[in-house]
């Protein structure tokens, strides 16, 4: 079973979305509020694409994770509402809408896509990162701890003091 990442494409995009809906089905079931309101969308998704910050995971040529790797500052991140950033200086990436089809879960490849994309970040010469997820997504933080990050700060996501974020680090290259 070859499995591997690569950058995603605008023809993706039929492939991609189910995987999102699903995740966003997973976390109504779990009573996580996070991804309720209809994000991210298709024109999330195709946005990440023309952007070339989309990621999608390969299994036996089936599409089956997709995330995204911001390489600009993250807005939601210049002013933590609780704790501070480990690092505040050096250029990082962000990783987002990071999810893998719930038809592989107990198969660890949520760890091997997350270390992908950390290699990514790395080939393209940043020498940190950043994640963010919902306060209750404990799978979600789960994977996060396990790939290495440290829990830094709180964050509110477009200023919305309802609608906050465990934010993580990790440094590259060291």
């Amino acid at each position: 079973m070859l499995t591997y990442t690569r950058l995603a494409t605008k023809n993706d995009l039929n492939q991609i979305m189910p995987i999102i809906h699903d995740g966003q089905e997973n976390l109504a079931a779990a009573g996580i509020p996070q991804w309720q309101d209809g994000y991210p969308d298709q024109a999330a998704i195709a946005q990440d694409i023309d952007q070339g910050e989309g990621y999608v995971l390969v299994n036996s040529e089936s599409i089956i994770g997709y995330g995204a790797i911001r390489q600009t500052p993250e807005p939601n991140y210049i002013a933590p509402i609780s704790g501070t950033w480990s690092d505040d200086t050096t250029p990082y990436v962000s990783l987002h809408r990071v999810v893998v089809s719930s038809h592989f879960r107990g198969q660890h490849l949520g760890q091997i896509f997350m270390s992908n994309l950390l290699t990514i970040s790395s080939r393209l010469g940043f020498q940190a990162a950043r994640i963010d997820t919902h306060e209750q997504n404990k799978r979600m933080q789960h994977l996060i701890e396990q790939t290495g990050f440290s829990y830094d700060c709180t964050v509110c996501m477009n200023g919305n003091l309802n609608d906050l974020r465990w934010a993580y680090s990790l440094p590259l290259n060291k």
